[in-house]
């Protein structure tokens, strides 16, 4: 197993660290209601990152290294190796089961120093054990909510006591936090996204929102999609929902449309269909758009990979998969082409559909094509353009490309003036950093 993990460092170009799930402090309850994600990814001064061995190193604002904490001796029998952390107001939370090794382990807490942010790594302290180990779904000094594979929970520290709020009792399925565009478990005031997964038959039970607050579960969709992402260079995927959320209201892909969930009123609504009604075409589905103005033909599939707010209107991230090839044999082998390209539509009713052009053509950069793979070589395909790394409330997308030799190059891409330049890779990295790049890092257990 860590043959596969330094395949998957040294094929991201040497940044080492920055390959992991990162940490942020806990927001004050006034900003909670303004996110639209939860970030348990870095402090006021800091950003964590966990290497998935043995502890974690923190880096400035400016994405400069700053220290390098043990939290697991190389002499410690612990099973697992480190995993995930999530930073509060006084605690670095941190997970010792690396899923790559074990789905068992504990949960740590390191005392932070509020003034200086530096963690107290001698006074450690273990809390608890968890089975069948996902995520931090969130957290504050006095409480965790995690997610296992069938159970959503929450620990209360100062009871010692776990509380299940989602439990799902097919041993067939899983459960699937919603993102956002940027990775991170997509938040809309008190409540978080989930789905249930069949890992079979790869088929879903819809989208259920989670009130932290209450405890209350309501489904909202009976269908959402789970595209399945692998970031350029690294050897293992996930599927969770990829969501929007825009004040009041939650966006989500199902299978035949595009959904506008109203948080206040409890309705949904569907504003552009997936597909024309009829034969004859209208020209007003999302196909429509995409098979038009893609510049490719014998278009497989296309999925949304992101949804980004900008004035009244929300753009989507669009991955096309083409020129599918499946061989005949028992692992179902595939070769493909993707690119991706920018969509737009007014948020509030879904009309004006629109090939953002500029933005596309942006991606479309010319910096080599690359070729990738899942670990199994099962999906084999090529890349024809980058993809979308953030996009600011300022209007200005920062794109992430690989480049025929492997390595990552970022630009920039200002909307309101369609200006192009590049971007520091420093930043880049610890942009990827405070999403938690590694989110989707889930070795498989061997």
């Amino acid at each position: 197993m860590h043959s596969k993990i330094g395949k998957s460092i040294k094929r991201l170009g040497g940044f080492v660290t920055l390959l992991a799930v990162s940490a942020t402090s806990v927001v004050t309850p006034a900003a909670a209601k303004n996110t639209t994600s939860i970030h348990p990814y870095e402090g006021k001064k800091y950003v964590y990152v966990t290497d998935y061995e043995d502890g974690i190193s923190t880096y400035d604002k400016k994405g400069r290294i700053q220290d390098a904490y043990t939290f697991i001796p190389s002499s410690s029998n612990r099973a697992g190796g480190m995993g995930a952390v999530y930073k509060t107001e006084s605690y670095l939370y941190y997970c010792d089961t690396n899923v790559g090794f074990s789905d068992t382990g504990y949960i740590w807490q390191v005392p932070v120093k509020k003034k200086t942010e530096k963690l107290n790594v001698k006074r450690q302290r273990r809390l608890f054990k968890v089975p069948k180990w996902q995520e931090f779904v969130k957290a504050d000094d006095n409480k965790i909510i995690y997610q296992c594979d069938r159970t959503i929970m929450v620990y209360d520290k100062r009871t010692k006591k776990k509380k299940k709020l989602v439990k799902v009792k097919d041993n067939e399925k899983r459960i699937l936090m919603a993102k956002t565009a940027s990775g991170r478990t997509a938040k809309a005031g008190n409540c978080v996204y989930y789905t249930v997964r069949n890992i079979f038959r790869g088929t879903n039970d819809g989208l259920y929102q989670l009130n932290l607050k209450t405890g209350k579960k309501k489904k909202i969709a009976s269908s959402v999609n789970t595209p399945w992402r692998l970031r350029s260079g690294q050897d293992y995927g996930k599927s969770n929902p990829i969501i929007g959320v825009n004040g009041k209201n939650v966006y989500l892909s199902t299978n035949d449309s595009l959904v506008r969930y109203n948080t206040k009123t409890g309705k949904a609504k569907k504003i552009v269909k997936n597909q024309d009604s009829s034969s004859a075409g209208t020209g007003k589905s999302l196909n429509a758009c995409i098979t038009a103005n893609a510049g490719v033909n014998n278009i497989k599939t296309w999925d949304v990979m992101g949804m980004w707010f900008y004035k009244k209107k929300m753009y989507m991230e669009i991955r096309v998969k083409y020129n599918y090839k499946a061989q005949n044999d028992e692992e179902g082998t595939c070769n493909y082409d993707q690119k991706n390209m920018i969509i737009s539509v007014n948020k509030k009713d879904g009309k004006k559909i629109r090939y953002e052009k500029g933005v596309s053509q942006f991606l479309a950069k010319p910096c080599g094509v690359y070729k990738d793979s899942d670990y199994d070589m099962i999906q084999n395909w090529v890349n024809h353009t980058g993809s979308m790394l953030t996009f600011t409330s300022e209007g200005v997308w920062i794109g992430e490309f690989m480049a025929g030799d492997g390595f990552n190059q970022y630009f920039v891409y200002d909307i309101k003036t369609g200006k192009q330049t590049t971007y520091s890779k420093r930043k880049a990295i610890l942009i990827l950093a405070k999403q938690g790049i590694d989110d989707d890092y889930q070795p498989l257990i061997c």
